[in-house]
């Protein structure tokens, strides 16, 4: 009897880590960054499942956010949002998006 404790100790342990941070999957239908490789613009593409406070960042490869792209709170549906990047120096970086407490991280590169 003492395993049967043990063993359901850690099913709950190991469902409450796994649902901690939830996947961008339950808070968006889709989301995507186009195009990946780019020079002037990026366009941040998803739709939103239930009201939501959304953030996108622009972040280095060091961890520096560069640019909050977008931090409002936005009723559900299908967006599609154009940002100027000119000003980047060319290289690799990431795109951060937040939907709630569930995010999803998309690698970009500046030619």
């Amino acid at each position: 009897s003492g395993d049967l404790v043990y063993n359901a100790t850690k099913v709950i342990s190991e469902a409450s880590i796994s649902t901690a941070v939830p996947s961008i999957t339950e808070k968006m239908n889709y989301v995507n960054v186009f195009p990946t490789v780019f020079n002037n613009q990026l366009q941040l593409n998803f739709d939103l499942k239930q009201n939501e406070t959304v953030r996108a960042e622009l972040i280095s490869l060091s961890g520096q956010i560069i640019e909050t792209m977008l931090n409002e709170q936005l009723n559900s549906g299908d967006y599609h949002q154009s940002f100027d990047v000119a000003n980047l120096s060319a290289g690799v970086y990431l795109v951060r998006v937040t939907a709630g407490n569930a995010a999803t991280v998309i690698k970009v590169v500046k030619q």
